[in-house]
């Protein structure tokens, strides 16, 4: 697990050092502090380079395409509002400290750029020779791992891949498809490992009597429901948006063991009365395949709703509640034991 995390120049954290990281991490703060900007900072250090730039584009609602021209100033584009206070003078500085698997850190900055030439005289590779963006990465070992990103005449190229730590980000702006879940799925199904995630499903929803993977009438692999009210399996998506996003998290938390689930307004989709049952599921299943949480939350509902899983397991848990000051998002700390405490007393910890 990621016990503790420094962050530098990123988004909206100028400096911010979390220690005491637990299993379990619910993030807190009104719009604009920084809850998703903290995970984004984890997925960057986990992800092996520098493409969860386009995941990320794509959650925060930027468009599933990425166009930029021929020029330094649309490759700078990409980057320019990850830097905090858009300095892209300045160094991005991520690190992690914990298990050796969820240990490194990574350095995000630009090399000088080279003279340009309007659009349409000379390659692209010639114009952004010297416009780059660098990656460096000091994995748990100490061994340094670099890559570049260019512009080259076939698109971006995103240079060598790093090794990874396990990392999946869920988020309401772009849900999981249903064929990445039938993939996650198939392939817990295939080591024998399935059955722990249907029995957490059939004992929250006893209607639903067993899971599988079946082509869809479009020719798409997704999980189906059998209903004991239905002779014919129904897409799990059709049978409730709350039982497959709770579905969508346990595959998640049990594709990623040893390395982390990001979800982003995890009450999204679950309706009131399943919100303590579902997140103590999914804590058992963190805790089973050594997975850790970190999510957000705007709804007082669902930190009610953690009262009872985090009285039981208080060592599990870690409240973070994110601040803006100027333009700076802090963050104050409070372990599973003050957050339980804060809930009973009905203290506004939002």
């Amino acid at each position: 697990m990621i016990q503790d995390l420094e962050i530098s120049n990123f988004r909206c954290f100028k400096a911010l050092h979390i220690r005491d990281l637990s299993r379990f991490n619910v993030i807190v703060g009104r719009s604009g502090a920084g809850k998703t900007a903290l995970l984004e900072a984890l997925f960057f250090l986990a992800s092996g380079g520098p493409q969860p730039i386009l995941k990320i584009r794509q959650l925060r609602g930027l468009g599933e395409k990425t166009s930029i021209s021929a020029d330094t100033r649309s490759f700078r584009s990409l980057w320019r509002d990850f830097f905090f206070d858009f300095d892209e003078a300045s160094t991005i500085e991520l690190r992690s400290r914990g298990t050796d698997e969820n240990a490194r850190s990574l350095r995000v900055s630009y090399g000088s750029d080279g003279a340009t030439v309007p659009f349409g005289e000379g390659s692209v590779d010639t114009l952004l020779r010297h416009a780059t963006i660098d990656f460096e990465y000091e994995m748990a070992n100490g061994r340094i791992v670099g890559c570049q990103v260019a512009l080259t005449n076939q698109g971006l190229s995103f240079g060598a891949m790093v090794e990874t730590f396990p990392a999946i980000f869920l988020s309401p702006a772009a849900r999981e498809d249903p064929e990445r879940n039938g993939q996650r799925f198939s392939f817990l199904s295939k080591r024998g490992e399935h059955e722990a995630v249907v029995s957490v499903i059939r004992k929250q929803f006893p209607f639903i009597e067993n899971l599988s993977v079946e082509y869809s009438s479009d020719g798409t692999a997704m999980v189906h429901a059998k209903l004991h009210s239905m002779s014919e399996k129904v897409p799990l998506p059709l049978v409730s948006d709350g039982i497959n996003k709770m579905l969508s998290i346990l595959l998640a938390v049990d594709y990623c063991s040893h390395g982390i689930v990001l979800i982003d307004e995890m009450e999204n989709g679950l309706y009131f009365d399943l919100m303590g049952r579902a997140s103590k599921a999914i804590l058992d299943a963190a805790r089973e395949s050594n997975t850790q949480l970190f999510v957000t939350t705007h709804s007082l509902e669902y930190l009610r709703a953690l009262l009872p899983v985090a009285q039981e397991h208080p060592d599990d848990f870690q409240l973070l509640r994110t601040t803006n000051d100027n333009g700076a998002s802090e963050i104050d700390c409070f372990d599973g034991r003050h957050f339980a405490a804060a809930l009973e007393e009905s203290l506004e910890i939002r």
